[in-house]
């Protein structure tokens, strides 16, 4: 169950951590 939540929170961060870099720097994902 821990690890469950603890994967939860590592997705949500990841998650907020990728859609900041596609904010900031669209073109340089694209290439």
């Amino acid at each position: 169950m821990a690890l469950e939540k603890l994967e939860g929170d590592v997705i949500k961060t990841l998650a907020e951590v990728v859609g900041r870099l596609v904010k900031m720097q669209p073109s340089s994902l694209l290439n």
